[in-house]
């Protein structure tokens, strides 16, 4: 199994990719029981993995991760993908969709699975800033 494409470029670019040791901290990531899930973040995503683990990242990382389950929606990308989510974050509840659904109907699917009493939806790109989700 090979790299996707789309993360070896941004490997060698070098733009935005995480450290090693930022990776292997996600994997310390827990779902909470379902009792005590504040809210479920959805993440939508098209075969960009490091982008997801980037935006997963940088919410764990403020410390606001604390009772928020991660939903990551795939959207059936032609990629190989969703294997260094499920190294890296094995916490987080991966969906993957048999047929590409197109986004709206991705995040709909994914929302409908969600059981906290409030869902956060996300892009993959998107990059959380201290404070973001506790107000």
């Amino acid at each position: 199994m090979g790299i996707p494409g789309t993360y070896a470029s941004a490997l060698r670019n070098q733009e935005g990719v995480l450290r090693l040791r930022d990776m292997m901290a996600l994997r310390d990531y827990k779902r909470p029981a379902r009792n005590q899930q504040r809210a479920s973040l959805v993440i939508p995503t098209y075969g960009r993995d490091d982008l997801v683990l980037k935006c997963v990242s940088s919410m764990l990382q403020n410390g606001e991760g604390r009772g928020v389950e991660v939903v990551v929606a795939e959207d059936a990308a032609h990629v190989d993908c969703g294997w260094l989510l499920a190294y890296f974050l094995p916490g987080a509840r991966l969906l993957r969709n048999d047929r590409n659904l197109g986004f709206l109907r991705n995040c709909n699917a994914a929302v409908s699975t969600c059981k906290a009493p409030v869902v956060l939806l996300a892009n993959n790109d998107m990059v959380f800033r201290p404070g973001r989700l506790t107000h």
